[in-house]
């Protein structure tokens, strides 16, 4: 899957439940009215029950409806903050015609203050924006003048969908999947000698302005971002930036126009990485990396997009790094094992990897599916001493015991421990016995 992004500690769900879908359809040829769901892409949810919010935010989430005619009308605008948890659907009254339902989230602050708006004469409460200005969901806009807000954060991540709906006389209910309008960018400098010199960085390019969710598409008015930032000594990231940036549809994505970069190490460095090379896709995290403080260049075959989420606990992992929830006849041939652990476990460190792993990130551990021959590899013992890691939780009420070994206090055995044979025998084990179905192994379920 390349389905976007690391979404940071924020983790999103359904965009519903205070009543259950039963009960509004039951209630639809009664009432008469109209009710709209919505459930926020996989890549953005962890369970189907509860929206987990950053403190210091609120999701907020608009409707607007508008009629299809030649010149069309707004009939109906609501807004809706959360917190936590979960939100009910928008329900509300609508008479026969065709329409078109427009629906945006974003983040605003945990505060925010909401006044009472007229407009077209349509009423609704607004919400003090942060990142977009939603006035009108046929124009988005960055709120930022330079955009400066939309860089190394995931707080400014946001979702759209567009639904035609033609009422009749009767009650109807809907579902919408939300989508991204983004790309998420990530620029790393490759020279680790020169980034641990770098002091200072400006960046200037043009992105898109607006989104217009009724046409699914960026605006054509552009802007130029400009971040300027700051870098701490001792910083090893070799990050410099990332920036959401509204992408089209288009399935071969779009091209960068000229990068201007400023850096201030021991002197200042002026670089232009030239237009065309770096294609952002919609709903894609797109890295890009190169000896970018000195020359400007990006790599040949960056950027390179990633899969959209975190691994989970159960997800299938492919030959190209990718990983998904779901296993299908096209996939199933690069399937080479199963998650079976997520973020790094306690022990581990990404030094361990080499100087590949420099600038990145442990995201999971993975259970192969089939032995592999790990001689000539470096290892001691032909395992990694520090990552080898056994292949279940152990699970007290129901709470995951993160990287602690099933048959705790027995230590894991490194030097044996081959993801299938170990996992045939854990399965056959007495321990293992009743705890087929537990939610704590998905991946042995699998």
């Amino acid at each position: 899957m390349k389905n976007l992004f690391l979404i940071i500690a924020v983790i999103f769900t359904t965009l519903l439940t205070s009543c259950s879908k039963e009960e509004v359809m039951n209630s639809m040829e009664e009432n008469k009215r109209v009710c709209i769901f919505a459930d926020f892409p996989e890549d953005a949810a962890t369970t189907r029950a509860q929206i987990n919010i950053d403190a210091t935010h609120k999701l907020r989430c608009i409707l607007e409806v508008w009629t299809k005619e030649m010149s069309p009308a707004l009939v109906h605008r609501e807004e809706v903050a959360v917190e936590a948890g979960s939100i009910p659907p928008f329900e509300f009254d609508l008479k026969a015609g065709d329409y078109n339902c427009l629906l945006w989230a974003d983040f605003i602050e945990r505060d925010a203050s909401a006044t009472s708006v007229t407009s077209e004469g349509v009423t609704y409460e607004h919400f003090e924006e942060l990142y977009y200005d939603t006035n009108n969901l046929q124009n988005v806009s960055i709120k930022h003048a330079e955009a400066d807000n939309l860089f190394d954060t995931d707080l400014c991540d946001a979702f759209f969908a567009q639904l035609e709906l033609k009422k009749e006389e009767n009650g109807i209910s809907k579902q919408l999947k939300l989508a991204r309008p983004f790309s998420k960018l990530i620029v790393k400098e490759k020279d680790t000698e020169k980034f641990s010199e770098l002091k200072k960085l400006k960046v200037v390019y043009e992105v898109p302005k607006g989104f217009n969710v009724l046409a699914g598409e960026p605006t054509g008015e552009v802007i130029n971002a400009i971040h300027e930032k700051a870098f701490e000594t001792g910083d090893t990231s070799q990050l410099l930036f990332t920036n959401y940036i509204f992408a089209s549809s288009s399935p071969g994505g779009t091209s960068l126009g000229n990068m201007m970069l400023s850096f201030t190490t021991k002197g200042k460095i002026d670089c232009e990485v030239a237009a065309g090379s770096i294609v952002i896709k919609r709903n894609e995290k797109v890295n890009a990396s190169g000896n970018l403080i000195m020359e400007g260049t990006v790599d040949p075959g960056d950027p390179d997009p990633e899969p959209g989420r975190n691994p989970l606990v159960g997800d299938y992992f492919f030959i190209d790094g990718t990983w998904d929830s779901e296993l299908t006849a096209e996939n199933v041939g690069k399937c080479w094992g199963i998650v079976y652990a997520i973020g790094l476990q306690p022990g581990d460190d990404i030094a361990n990897y080499g100087e590949t792993a420099t600038g990145k990130e442990v995201l999971g551990y993975v259970m192969a599916l089939k032995n592999i021959n790990t001689s000539g590899m470096g290892l001691e013992n032909s395992v990694h001493a520090v990552s080898g890691r056994p292949y279940l939780y152990k699970h007290t009420g129901g709470t995951v015991d993160g990287g602690v070994a099933l048959f705790d206090p027995i230590a894991p055995d490194k030097v044996n421990f081959t993801g299938y044979t170990k996992t045939n025998e854990l399965l056959n084990s007495t321990q293992f016995a009743g705890h087929a179905t537990d939610w704590s192994y998905p991946a042995l379920q699998h």
